[in-house]
This record gives structure tokens, sequence and C-alpha cells, in this order.
């Protein structure tokens, strides 16, 4: 595989910078070698309870502490720290990649093939992608097909979000940020215990962005503003001796716009006029978008001494807003609104095996009852002349899922596990729907189709010590398939399917104070879903075949107790094995390659940059007053096509964050400075073209700061 030159220079740099680092390390005596060391990260990425480093996958794990000072607030602000996880925003929603394998369809049914949980709850609409969530204690990001012990939708990988629980030892905090914009932040948590046996917390956020980035030059109004509000409770009940029970609930409202502006090669563009910024744009049609997300689950773990008996259930309800002013241009040409509902409840049950067992085991039961609903979309304006002057068009999908997996570990020496897992999954989907029109209504009938998948994971493992671990991986992945709520009539889009085989190490060295873990990589991707966008109407269609391959490195070394670097790369190359009938519009609007589809095979896989990589360094500095945490990163994105046809891309960018946080002697005060993007970059978060509308973008935040002060009680 060839490596760029950026890439070279960059591993080099890790490879450089650590030995020589670790080498001061070495001189420091044993009794400080114990000191300042990062906590152990435990993580469930088998489903229970395990150190980072002895679990044979490739994780990146982040911890409270690392959230706040990188500024991690929601999934976007997770590539600066992951660099094999990329999200790009489209018209509807984000979509994860990770390692170049992810969805780009914003439909609440086009669920993405990076899944999502908070506290092992399934997110299952793209839409729950954007908003921010309260009270984390730590996130894991699983790099790599899961598709035994997670199952649903999880080809590219996954992304675990836990929350902190309940403490009996009442305590509260606050926080209040102001930032440029005019951006206002607060925070809350309380937490409290309930008797000897319950305790209770609640989590809020209110955050407010009042000016935006730029303007609508015919509207007058500003652009790219942003609030939101979020409530989080967990009631944490221990009733009996061996048994646990987490009762939690949730609701978020977000609302903002992120407009799009025509592509430099769309003949649209001569409509800005001279001297207009990155975030103006002229569209005579309001862009704004609500999403609003709630749920609830129950979690109850039961010791049955033998095993672990565990139950979650979960509702979740997502109702997402948008009005977009599709040709971007101050004449009503493609003027759409849509509204996507979606509500499922989920229920998992599992049995664990205790960690007395010397066969580690694991098996479970998944039943998910989705329904969702496009209510309608609506477009108006020239391109709906011919239809009397506006197009409703109705869909509701009905899915229902059932799965069964188990997975197995066995010591067959020493030092060494074999890993073994099964998982059968069944889903059964319907669709109906309707157009409405100025000319009539016409119903459609009903579509149904049922589709089944065996997903398995084998791989091996040696411990050749306490600190240094390699193993060996082949896993399959499924990412189920479905209907288009933009075409209900259309055939099925088909599960895709993606085989990879993978190895890895995890090391720690010097006294533990240098963590380094690699993995090398190769993917085989069949029955792609990829995305086209048809005037409002965002569509799925299965691509042939892919091949990716890669190789992921992060690095963490503890030069003095006060002083951490962190480094991590990856480097991918995708091609296309066949791809004979991509759905490709030029920035003019035209298709390419007639109504059969441009010939892509050959090229570059979407969302696949050659190179990404992060580097961050933090220093406490203790004093007199307190501490003074010293926080600086830098992440790079060497671009990537957005779509196939090799027209919209998504161009390479470097980008800093920075931040000071002081925390007061007696730990109950904090006062953070911090800054995202310092050289304010320019860079487009997402390009792609519509049919007769040409290509459009929309350019990632500018350079933001401001100050945040947190009081604990």
């Amino acid at each position: 595989m060839r490596i760029t030159q950026v890439s070279s220079l960059f591993f080099g740099a890790i490879i450089g910078t650590l030995c020589s680092s670790s080498a001061l390390a070495q001189t420091m005596g044993g009794e400080t070698a114990a000191q300042g060391l990062p906590n152990e990260i435990v993580v469930t990425a088998q489903r229970r309870g395990e150190a980072e480093q002895r679990v044979p996958i490739a994780i990146s794990a982040i911890d409270d502490q690392a959230l706040k000072t990188r500024g991690i607030n929601n999934p976007t602000d997770l590539v600066t720290t992951v660099p094999s996880l990329s999200i790009t925003q489209n018209v509807l929603s984000a979509s994860l990649f990770i390692r170049g394998i992810g969805q780009t369809g914003g439909a609440p049914n086009n669920e993405n093939s990076v899944a999502m949980y908070i506290d092992d709850v399934y997110l299952g609409t793209p839409q729950m992608t954007l908003t921010d969530f309260v009270n984390l204690a730590q996130v894991a990001v699983l790099k790599g097909p899961q598709g035994t012990l997670f199952g649903r939708n999880s080809t590219g990988g996954v992304v675990q979000f836990t929350t902190r629980d309940p403490r009996h030892e009442t305590a509260v905090s606050f926080a209040a940020g102001y930032g440029n914009y005019d951006r206002i932040r607060s925070e809350f948590y309380g937490t409290t215990g309930l008797g000897d046996r319950a305790a209770i917390d609640l989590a809020a956020i209110y955050e407010k962005q009042n000016d935006g980035y730029g303007s609508n030059l015919t509207r007058g109004n500003d652009t790219f503003r942003r609030q939101i509000f979020s409530l989080r409770s967990k009631l944490l009940l221990e009733p009996f001796e061996g048994t646990t029970i987490r009762i939690s609930a949730d609701y978020s409202d977000q609302d903002g716009d992120a407009p799009y502006r025509p592509t430099s090669g769309n003949p649209q563009k001569s409509f800005l006029p001279n001297g207009a910024g990155a975030y103006d744009v002229v569209g005579n049609f309001p862009d704004y978008s609500e999403n609003k997300n709630y749920g609830g689950s129950i979690k109850i773990d039961q010791d049955l001494g033998f095993a672990d008996l565990v139950s979650i259930s979960a509702y979740r309800n997502n109702r997402f807003f948008i009005s977009l002013d599709q040709d971007t241009l101050p004449i009503p040409i493609a003027d759409v609104t849509n509204l996507f509902k979606s509500s499922y409840f989920t229920q998992e049950i599992q049995l664990l095996s205790n960690s007395q067992s010397n066969l580690s085991w694991t098996i479970g039961a998944f039943y998910l009852d989705k329904k969702d609903d496009q209510d309608p979309l609506e477009l108006r304006g020239i391109a709906a002349t011919a239809n009397g002057g506006f197009l409703q068009a109705f869909a509701t999908q009905n899915t229902k899922s059932y799965a069964a997996y188990g997975q197995a570990t066995y010591p067959v020496l020493e030092s060494t596990n074999v890993t073994a897992g099964l998982r059968y999954t069944k889903d059964d989907f319907e669709i109906t729907g309707r157009t409405v029109t100025g000319l009539g209504t016409v119903a459609f009938p009903q579509n149904k189709t049922s589709q089944s998948a065996w997903t398995w994971r084998a791989s091996v493992d040696h411990n050749f010590s306490d600190d240094i671990m390699t193993y060996a991986s082949y896993n399959r992945g499924v990412k189920s398939g479905g209907f288009n709520l933009g075409a209900p009539t259309a055939a099925a889009y088909k599960p895709e399917k993606l085989d990879a085989y993978e190895i890895g190490f995890k090391a720690m060295l010097f006294d533990r104070r240098l963590r380094v873990n690699g993995a090398a990589f190769y993917y085989d991707y069949a029955n792609i879903q990829v995305q086209s966008v048809q005037q409002g109407f965002v569509l799925l269609a299965n691509a042939a075949a892919a091949t990716i391959k890669g190789i992921d490195l992060d690095a963490t070394l503890t030069v003095t107790p006060n002083w951490r670097i962190s480094a991590a790369g990856s480097v991918l190359d995708g091609k296309y094995d066949s791809y004979t009938n991509a759905v490709v519009f030029d920035e003019a609007g035209v298709q390419l390659g007639g109504l059969g589809g441009l010939d892509v095979t050959g090229e570059d896989t979407i969302q696949t940059p050659k190179f990404t990589g992060t580097f961050t360094t933090d220093y406490e500095l203790e004093t007199g007053i307190g501490s003074f945490l010293f926080t600086g990163s830098v992440s790079h994105y060497s671009g990537a096509w957005f779509q196939p046809g090799q027209i919209y891309r998504l161009p390479r960018y470097t980008v800093a964050n920075a931040s000071i946080l002081w925390t007061a002697l007696s730990e109950l005060y904090e006062v953070q400075l911090w800054a995202k993007n310092l050289t304010d970059k320019r860079y487009v978060r997402s390009r792609f073209g519509s049919r007769g509308i040409g290509g459009y973008e929309a350019y990632a935040p500018p350079r933001t700061y401001g100050v945040t002060l947190r009081a604990h009680f």
C-alpha cells in the first residue's frame, strides 16, 4: 500500500518524538515512574468491563478529563482525537465513517453503518448523531465490524457513549461559558442518595449562539446559528444483594441552520455577489432545522452466581424537521421541507459468564420494533410546476429485527486465547406511501421484504507479558437493507457485507509510561450502500464491491508526572473493485454516464482519506494559587471524495485547538479558556451534487473561542 509523504513524516515523528522522550523517562527514578500515569480505562467493547489494553480490538477510548480539556461536546468533535473516524454533515444529518466505512443517507430508516450506543442503548437514526450528550463519563470508538456482540449496523464499528452513574454522596456542579458569535452555554449536574439503596442524578445543558457565521444576503438574517437544550436523569437502584437497576430518561431539542451554497463550478455561483464570505448565501427560502429526541431505558443486572443476567429495555423517539432552499438561489426553484418521525422499542437479554470462569462466554438475544415516517417531504417552486405547483411525498416504513448471538473466549495456552462468536439476524420491512400534488393523490401499494444474515468473529490473542499483547482476527459485519422513503415503490436496497482481516498489537512500555497500539487491516466490502440526491429525495443504492486496507497507530507517552504527549495516525487505501452504475451529477446537475450510471470501477472509495493524524500535548503546572493545565492539539485530514465520480472532493486541512484550564487548590472552582480552529481555517465539511440543481457545499465552523467557569459543591 502506498503511504503518502506526509503520513511517512508523521509516523516517523511519532516514533522519533516518543523514543527520545522515553529515553528521558527512563532516567527518572522508579518511585516517580508510578506517578502521573494515565488511568487505565475500562471499556465494554465485549459487553463486559475490561481494561482497554487487554481487549483484542482496535479501540480509541477517551475519559471524562480528556473530553473536558479537548472540548468534546458531541460526536462531531471526536474527529480531532480519533484519526480513523471522520464525520461529515449532509443535508439531513451527520454521517460517521470509521476506516472508510460509513453511510451518507439521511433518512431515519437509513441507519448508520457505524452504530452508536449510549449506556448500551442503540441510537437508531442518523439524526441522533447531531445532538450534544450530557453527563458523559467516557467515549469509546471500536474500529472494524462488531457483528457478533453488537450486530445491528456496526459494519464500520461502534461508538459507545457512557454517562456517569449517580452517587450516594450529594454533589452539585455548575458551568457557565461565553464565546465569540455571542455564544452562551450553561451546564448543571446534581446527584444525591435516596436512602442506602438508591441514588439519582440530573444533568442539563443549554447553549445558544446568537450571531451567525455569515448572512443570507437575500433574506437579511444570520446563518449558521445553533440552540440546544438537553436533560438527562438516571436512577440507580440496588434493592437486593447482586441486583442493580438503572432507569434513565433523556430529552433534547436542538434547532439551527446550516445552509448550502453552490460549488465553484456550478453556474448558480454567479448569483453570489463578489466579496461574499464562505458562510454567506442568497437563497430565498428559509434554511432551518429542528431536531427533538427523547427516550428512556431500564437496565437490570442480576448476579446469578454462575453468570450475570442483563436485561436492557429501551424506547426512543425522534422528530426531525428541515426547511431547505435546495437550489440555493434567490428565486423559488426547489424549496423543500421535510418532516421525519421515528420511534422504536428495543429489548436485549444477555447472559455473561462470571469472572471466575475459565471459559469467558456471552449469549444474548436482541429485538427491535421501529417505525419511520416521512410526513411529508414537500417540494415547491419552479421544479414542482409540472405537479400543479407542489408535491408532497408521504411514506412509512415498519421494521422488525430479531437476533440471537453467542461468543466465547478460551485460554488454549497459558498466555494464548482463542475467541469465536456467531450471530443470526432477521429483518422484516414493510413500506407504504402516497404522493399528493396539485393534480391529485396517488397511493402506492404496500412493499415488503425480509432479509437475514449470519455474522461472526474469530480471533486469537497472545500475551507476551502483562503489558504486551498481539492479536489476529477475522470478522464479518452486515448493515441491514431496507426501502427508500423517497421511492417507496422501488425495490429494497440490499444489506452491505464486510469481511475484515486484522492483525494488531497493544503495548505498555518503560514502566507503563509509553502506550503504543497499532493495527493493520484488509477489508473486502460488498453491496455498498451509497447515496444520491435527486430534487430533495435522498436515495440509497447498492454499489458492487470494494477493497479497503490500512494501518492505525496511536501512542501516549507520560514524559513526566505533569507532561503527557499523545499522537495517532491512520493510513487508508480504498478502491472500487466493480462499480458500473454510480449515480453521479456534475456541478451543473447533469447525470454523468446516462441513465445507466457512471462506471467508477478503480476509483477511490468515498470518505477514505489517504492519511489522517492528530497530535496532542497536555502539561500541568502546579502553583500556589492552583494548577494550570495547558492542552494543545493539531489534527490533519488529507482529503477524500464525498461522492463517487471524482467531482466532489473534501480538500485537505489542518486544524489546531487549545485550552488552558485553571483549577483552584480546593478543586471547587475551575476557569477554562478554549479555542477551536485557531488559525481560522476555511474548509469544506460536505460537498455533493443533485439532479437539476448541481453541486453545492457547506463549510465547517470558523475559529471559535471562549471562557468557561465551573463550580463544584
